[in-house]
């Protein structure tokens, strides 16, 4: 239950916590029925209220989780002024954590231009499979550096999923470089069908993580 006993409109922002799949506002009116309120699309983790003067409103939330063990609930209503003030100490605090991926992120680049290089000179295939795993690896240590204490819908996506299936990606580029670096159909055909066999098999497992993520809302 939110009061303005102001004589002017009061905007807020609510703040429930993280990681949200999705949030719905609504407005408790007359007789105990709910009127589900527009706030547009919530990415940014956080529910507009606006609260008209000498008017006390009461509101329900429905919150959904995405689907991954860092969710919490952490309640907070942040005054319009103050919003900058909040986000900046939520998203910009330098961590060990963040330190350690801005380095690893510098290193990982630095590798993918060598590959790269390699690439354009020899054209062999290996160099690009590699600097493709590289990359892999860079947006997986980037974005988790980058959304770090962030709560938004982008960050509870990549956390539950596009972590994972960039790490798959990352493997299949690796499998594929090891295949073409030691010449494994010419010169160790067994090994170059086991890990065939090795890169169907994540293809699938990850393709059935993907139907049971999409397709079903049990966790």
């Amino acid at each position: 239950t939110l009061q303005n006993g102001s004589n002017i409109t009061r905007s807020y922002f609510y703040y429930p916590g993280k990681l949200y799949q999705k949030l719905i506002l609504y407005k408790v009116i007359e007789g105990n029925k709910l009127s589900e309120t527009n706030i547009g699309d919530i990415y940014s983790g956080f529910i507009p209220i606006e609260i008209p003067a000498g008017v006390t409103n009461e509101y329900i939330i429905k919150m959904t989780f995405f689907k991954n063990n860092y969710n919490e609930i952490d309640s907070k209503l942040i005054n319009q002024d103050h919003l900058q003030i909040f986000t900046s100490e939520l998203y910009q605090s330098l961590t060990d954590k963040k330190i350690i991926g801005i380095i690893l992120s510098g290193m990982l680049l630095m590798m993918i231009l060598v590959a790269l290089l390699n690439y354009f000179i020899t054209k062999k295939i290996e160099f690009l499979h590699n600097s493709l795993y590289s990359l892999c690896m860079l947006l997986i240590i980037f974005l988790s550096t980058y959304l770090t204490f962030n709560p938004s819908w982008f960050k509870g996506l990549f956390i539950s999923y596009l972590d994972l299936l960039l790490l798959v990606l990352g493997t299949l580029f690796y499998l594929a470089f090891t295949r073409h670096f030691l010449d494994t159909r010419e010169l160790h055909p067994r090994l170059n069908n086991f890990l065939k066999f090795e890169a169907w098999l994540v293809c699938i497992l990850m393709i059935l993580y993907s139907v049971f993520y999409f397709g079903f809302d049990t966790y």
